[in-house]
């Protein structure tokens, strides 16, 4: 598990901060940063995804999720088009 923290972290003040977590095929990362964009936590882990960390147990301003994979993807529901379906399926499948 690689941790790096700054000493500004205050985690009576996550509300303000947001989380990125990163899903990868072996594990996760996840980034806390503040209002001006720094990071200021970061963890990267191999294995299952943390639910009991303390960190992740906090409420933040606002949570972004990425989700790497081989084998698909992720599609925002602004642009999936329902007749197009297929096609999404048939370009990424390994």
């Amino acid at each position: 598990m690689i941790e790096i923290s700054d000493t500004s972290l205050d985690l009576s003040q996550t509300q303000t901060y947001t989380l990125s977590i990163r899903l990868i095929p072996s594990g996760f990362c996840f980034a806390i940063s503040d209002k001006e964009k720094r990071v200021i936590y970061y963890s990267c882990c191999e294995g299952a995804f943390p639910t009991e960390s303390a960190i992740l147990q906090k409420s933040f301003a606002q949570v972004l999720l990425c989700v790497d994979s081989n084998t698909y993807t992720l599609l925002p529901n602004l642009v999936f088009q329902s007749e197009l379906q297929e096609q999404y399926f048939l370009n990424y499948i390994p």
